[in-house]
């Protein structure tokens, strides 16, 4: 099934999702249900490095948001 996030940063930058590539920040993703890891890359400029989520019952609406914050 289907799920909903949204990688939050001040800027546009690539999302990694489990270390391969899935959108970019800002943008509602469409992924699988379950646990992931969230990274965006080099530069290493923002803070946490990664964060893994449990990712489920979500939809368009009410997406799940993972926070990056800029150094």
């Amino acid at each position: 099934m289907n799920e909903y996030v949204v990688v939050t940063f001040p800027i546009k930058r690539a999302v990694l999702m489990d270390g391969e590539p899935c959108g970019f920040t800002n943008e509602v993703l469409t992924i699988e249900g379950g646990q992931h890891t969230f990274t965006l890359g080099e530069p290493l400029d923002y803070r946490p490095e990664s964060q893994t989520v449990y990712v489920e019952n979500t939809n368009i609406a009410h997406r799940q948001e993972v926070p990056f914050e800029k150094l």
